[in-house]
């Protein structure tokens, strides 16, 4: 019965140990492929304003700033009247690029100016 009792007292520790590290090695061994995989390559940062390489031009592009209190509904208005795109902007000083159809530049520019809708209005630097 000593016996018993000598060799109880040694096993189940070491029955206790044995079988912690076998659940700590299974552990391992399944969440390893997990964490230690490459992350999958991100996808690249685009602004929301558009991509940061200029697109071909097919009609010509006007800047301009909207008055602060002008609604954006106005503002669509105006732009349907025009037959204006938004097509660049907000930039960080506030300039929308509008592109209009090269022969009605000239026209359009005329009556973004003398709306009270926008502050300024120019023709776009070319790219």
């Amino acid at each position: 019965m000593t016996r018993l009792a000598e060799w109880r007292s040694w096993w189940m520790p070491t029955l206790t140990f044995a079988t912690g590290g076998a659940c700590a090695a299974l552990v391992m061994a399944l969440l390893a492929p997990m964490t230690l995989a490459p992350s999958p390559p991100s996808t690249p940062f685009v602004a929301l304003s558009g991509p940061a390489t200029p697109v071909p031009t097919a009609g010509a592009r006007l800047q301009v700033a909207f008055a602060a209190d002008a609604r954006l509904a106005d503002i669509n208005a105006l732009l349907l009247q025009l037959d204006a795109s938004v097509v660049a902007g907000p930039s960080a000083l506030g300039l929308y690029t509008l592109q209009v159809a090269p022969d009605t530049a000239a026209q359009a520019l005329q009556r973004l100016q003398s709306s009270p809708l926008v502050d300024s209005a120019a023709q776009a630097p070319a790219m």
